[in-house]
Order: C-alpha cells, then structure tokens, then sequence
C-alpha cells in the first residue's frame, strides 16, 4: 500500500494547523482564514446545491429508464406467453 497519500495529508494538515495558530511563533493567519472562509461559504453551497441537482436529475432519469425497460420486459414476456 502507499503511503504518500496519508504522509501528504499529515503535512497538509499540519501546515494549515501551524498557519493559523494565533501564537507568536506562528503566522497567525487566523483572522484572514476567517475571512477566506466567509467570502467562500457561498461558493461552496452553490457547488454542492448544484452537484446535489444534478445528481438529483440523473436519479430521476435513471428511474424513468428502468420503469420504461421493466414495461418491454413485461411486454414481451406476455407476448410470448
């Protein structure tokens, strides 16, 4: 199994944990974070609200195509009955 994956999580992690800790030795990023985070709150609803559409139609459509194909396999079962 890999490894890179998880050490590369860690370091991520831990980077982004050290930038915006609100200690002398550290960047302190906290408040620009913060405010990151609320200018990008509305972009993130709007992909998820679009992606959970999106996914919502594909269902919808999936549903419609099995109903149709379980009518000819119907269908031709009572022809051939």
């Amino acid at each position: 199994m890999n490894m890179s994956g998880i050490i590369a999580g860690i370091l991520f992690t831990s980077l982004s944990v050290y930038l915006v800790l609100p200690v002398d030795w550290s960047t302190a990023w906290l408040e620009e974070f913060v405010f990151v985070l609320k200018g990008l709150a509305p972009l993130v609803l709007l992909f998820f609200g679009l992606f959970y559409f999106v996914m919502g139609a594909s269902d919808i459509h999936e549903a419609r195509t099995r109903k149709k194909q379980f009518k000819k396999i119907e269908q031709k079962d009572e022809n051939l009955s």
